[in-house]
């Protein structure tokens, strides 16, 4: 596959059902999974796992390599998520590309 740049991944952010006091965050488009103990740290965690997914895919000329298909339930939680509160739009790689991240909080 081809280097291929792509414009934007999708995060789905919420507290873990079974411990309010645990975020968890959801890549939409990789399936991959990061925790913190606030939304921000959470956030912070998935933004570094996804830097450096996309880093060693590109280096391996991969990119095809980090999708997943994506449960509808995932889609629907995202959806719901975004049409009360727009998602926060993030720059994966500043000064690099336009690869962009938008996270979104989940009731």
């Amino acid at each position: 596959m081809s280097n291929q740049r792509f414009s934007f991944l999708r995060v789905l952010s919420s507290p873990k059902t079974s411990n309010p006091d645990v975020w968890v965050a959801t890549c939409l488009e990789t399936g991959y999974v990061a925790a913190g103990h606030t939304y921000e740290e959470a956030r912070d965690q998935m933004l570094e796992i996804l830097r450096g997914e996309v880093m060693f895919a590109r280096k391996n000329n991969n990119m095809g390599g980090l999708f997943r298909p994506i449960p509808q339930e995932l889609i629907d939680r995202w959806e719901a998520a975004i049409r009360d509160n727009p998602p926060e739009e993030l720059s994966l790689f500043p000064d690099q590309d336009g690869t962009e991240v938008e996270m979104a909080r989940a009731a």
